[in-house]
């Protein structure tokens, strides 16, 4: 029994169990809702098949990397990405995996890729996804309401897309940063550009 005794002290004690249990679920929630965030790519290269134009030869996923890192770039220098930027910076690529495109299946590539990241099935409303979340020791259901790409019109009145905080997240995660808001979100794209 002294025995048992004597490992009580090393148990951590209650308050800072549960400190880590809630620092725990918010890690735990944090990562969950980075692997939500690139969904809507995986399940667009994932239904091509269902398309009426053959896109056997494109990886969508890689396209939608491509357009979101053609707008973070045009974000830090100007107002975002048209949809002109867009379709010269998907152009080879289109083109490198099937040289005989017809021009016109590459605009309805470019327009599949941006309908995407834009939620154009969802009429442009934000993604919502339903996730788990390990909340006070228990396992609550919640929703993360996201955007990665919008279009906005500047002030010389032409259409332009500009990725969101989570869309930059999908970038910046992978080197190490952890964005909150839109502000750290708009501070990583300047340093992106560096």
């Amino acid at each position: 029994s002294s025995s048992v005794e004597s490992r009580v002290p090393d148990l951590p004690p209650i308050s800072s169990a549960s400190l880590e249990l809630r620092e725990l679920g918010d890690a735990v929630a944090r990562r969950t809702r980075s692997l939500i965030a690139p969904a809507p790519l995986l399940e667009l290269d994932a239904n091509k098949a269902q398309r009426e134009i053959d896109l056997s030869r494109h990886d969508l996923r890689m396209l939608c990397l491509v357009v979101l890192d053609v707008v973070i770039d045009k974000m830090g220098f100007g107002t975002g990405a048209t949809r002109r930027d867009i379709e010269v910076a998907l152009s080879p690529i289109l083109r490198a995996a099937e040289s005989s495109l017809p021009h016109e299946h590459e605009s309805r590539i470019v327009g599949i890729i941006l309908d995407a990241l834009l939620n154009e099935r969802g009429r442009r409303q934000q993604f919502v996804e339903r996730y788990a979340a390990l909340e006070g020791g228990e396992v609550r259901w919640r929703e993360f309401a996201y955007r990665l790409l919008e279009e906005t019109q500047t002030e010389e009145s032409e259409r332009v897309f500009r990725a969101s905080s989570e869309a930059i997240n999908l970038y910046t995660e992978m080197l190490g940063y952890n964005l909150e808001d839109a502000a750290e979100a708009d501070l990583a794209v300047l340093k992106y550009q560096s």
